[in-house]
């Protein structure tokens, strides 16, 4: 990231930065010592020399605007490819199908997912989950063992990082998509959920989470709270609220997440911020 800024500024030319959750707290706090000399000694020149900051989320504008950038900041959210579906389907029928689609990494909290999860079959509701993703291998041998501890082997599939049609089939299979981070600079998973009218459950640190809401797409809930997601993933067995949900997703998804919206903000942001450069 900053070394275009520093060509950039060695020749004399105006620059903007666009730090992808580099500098938001849950990054800062991971090698700390290290991180924090490093944006010392140079981040911080580069952010205070630079023509305007572009972030993607109101979550990243607050951490940005708490190092003292607030003035240059920028909001442009990331966009996804909308597929051309007729309608979402929406079955009333059958276990309900959770997908989990990301990293498996510690920061997504997938112990909390497993916990609900459980929670939610104990309570009478038949729910299984797709897990989809890769990650350090000693950290995916975790997961499975606590899939086997909890009991959990025969609702839970492990498969594995998918792409293209696989993918896609994956997010046309699911009826609720699930993500309890406990931090998300944005989030294209979920984000391509919504595009595919998937209704979407996510914590309150996934940078979307407000949008979400504010559409009435899907429900939010704190992070790492188990109790909270279980009774989401409950209010979702409602095939009528799911429908609701999926309608609103793909509307979201198309009015804020597609590629006209993104080219007009990136070219209000570049027309802005090089004019008074």
């Amino acid at each position: 990231m900053f070394a275009g800024a520093r060509h950039s500024r060695a020749a004399g030319k105006p620059y903007a930065i666009m730090p992808h959750g580099s500098l938001d707290p849950w990054s800062l706090s991971h090698k700390r010592i290290k991180k924090k000399i490093y944006y010392s000694l140079v981040e911080r020149t580069f952010l205070k020399f630079c023509s305007g900051i572009n972030v993607t989320s109101v979550m990243e504008q607050d951490s940005l605007t708490k190092l003292g950038f607030g003035h240059k900041i920028s909001i442009t959210t990331l966009c996804v490819e909308t597929p051309n579906l007729r309608e979402s389907v929406v079955r009333p029928n059958g276990p309900l199908r959770l997908l989990y689609l990301s990293r498996i990494h510690l920061k997504k909290d997938l112990p909390t997912l497993l916990a609900a999860l459980r929670s939610v079959n104990s309570a009478g509701v038949i729910a299984v989950l797709d897990i989809v993703g890769s990650g350090e291998l000693s950290y995916v041998s975790q997961i499975e063992a606590q899939i086997d501890v909890m009991g959990l082997r025969s609702y839970v599939t492990m498969r594995g990082f998918l792409e293209g049609a696989e993918k896609a089939a994956a997010y046309q299979a699911a009826d609720v998509f699930v993500l309890p981070s406990l931090h998300e600079n944005f989030c294209v998973a979920v984000a391509e959920s919504l595009s595919y009218g998937v209704p979407v459950v996510v914590s309150d640190q996934v940078g979307i989470a407000a949008e979400i809401a504010q559409a009435n797409a899907g429900l939010v809930i704190p992070a790492g709270d188990p109790k909270q997601l279980a009774k989401a993933i409950l209010q979702c067995t409602d095939a009528r609220v799911r429908r609701n949900f999926a309608a609103a997703a793909r509307r979201l998804a198309i009015e804020r997440y597609s590629l006209p919206t993104l080219t007009r903000e990136l070219q209000a942001f570049y027309s802005r911020n090089m004019a008074h450069a």
